[in-house]
């Protein structure tokens, strides 16, 4: 009999510990929203990144855009969404569900080669936001 209230109490313990040391890697539906103040969405990454930082003369925009990306309104969603990187070709400009393998979060996050903008780096919100949208599987919305 002290065997088995040994076991259940070792037992207990163990799933104690098991319970506490996963609930970090547990992601929830607010752990993909994006920071307050910014909208995960496409139209929003649109408005606050693409217009004002990428499709601007000389770069993202117009015949004959940077690495073939046009980020232009109207343009931008088709040029991403599963779409092979010139530049990378072993990798997806967006790869919806998934913002570590995009080149796009990539790039912003300065978590490769090229880092963009090449002004500098992004607040970090709205980067996070570009993550959360990916992640959330890159909607057109």
């Amino acid at each position: 009999m002290r065997n088995i209230k040994s076991f259940f109490f070792l037992a207990a313990i163990f799933f104690s510990v098991f319970v506490v040391g996963c609930k970090d890697n547990i992601v929830s539906e607010s752990d993909l929203q994006p920071p307050s103040g910014m909208n995960a969405t496409f139209s929003s990454i649109q408005k606050q990144l693409f217009n004002t930082s990428c499709a601007t003369s000389g770069c993202h925009t117009g015949n004959n855009p940077q690495a073939g990306l046009n980020l232009s309104e109207g343009s931008a969603y088709n040029n991403l969404i599963n779409v092979q990187s010139v530049l990378y070709p072993n990798l997806k400009r967006v790869t919806p569900g998934n913002k570590e393998a995009s080149l796009l979060f990539m790039v912003l996050s300065y978590n490769s080669e090229t880092k963009m903008p090449p002004t500098g780096k992004l607040q970090q919100s709205l980067i996070d936001s570009v993550g959360a949208w990916i992640d959330k599987g890159a909607q057109n919305n």
